[in-house]
């Protein structure tokens, strides 16, 4: 077989979904997780991403790059916070969970946008979830959702 045969038998794998307008999110308890909906799904390649529990089943292992962005609005303003957004394999939190955490000062009038991105190796029938928390209660407005709520990943290919 050349090698242009083995490419052309490799399914590609990637999704990525949304917030829903005209939604909100409520991370009311502070420095607890709090799983992140992405019910709008703009594509998704394999069939292995459930917009409904906002689950990514990946059904080929593989090495897959996996990102996601939320912006939080805190519910007092006049509070500094931190915001983490954490991806969960399986429900478990480690040492090694993908997480970035942001620190916001005191009265910005604007969501604060958070990302976390990550490359991991995943077994077919993973699950993956997007969580956050933040210090202070907050919540993800519907302006956010619609504009920088999103959750993605990608599988690198690979003829091995």
């Amino acid at each position: 077989m050349r090698p242009l045969d083995i490419w052309s038998t490799i399914r590609p794998s990637a999704f990525r979904a949304i917030g829903a307008p005209n939604s909100v999110v409520s991370i009311t308890k502070a420095d607890q997780l709090t799983k992140i909906p992405f019910p709008v799904v703009q594509f998704d390649l394999c069939g292995e991403y459930d917009p409904l529990h906002s689950v990514f089943i990946p059904k080929t292992s593989g090495v897959y790059s996996i990102s996601s962005l939320i912006a939080v609005n805190p519910v007092n303003p006049t509070v500094n916070y931190v915001i983490a957004l954490v991806i969960l394999v399986n429900g478990i939190q480690s040492p090694n969970t993908p997480v970035d955490n942001d620190f916001f000062g005191t009265n910005v009038n604007r969501s604060n946008a958070t990302s976390v991105s990550t490359i991991l190796k995943l077994n077919g029938g993973d699950r993956v979830e997007i969580f956050a928390t933040t210090t202070t209660p907050g919540f993800i407005d519907q302006f956010s959702f619609v504009v920088t709520t999103s959750f993605e990943a990608a599988r690198f290919p690979s003829p091995c």
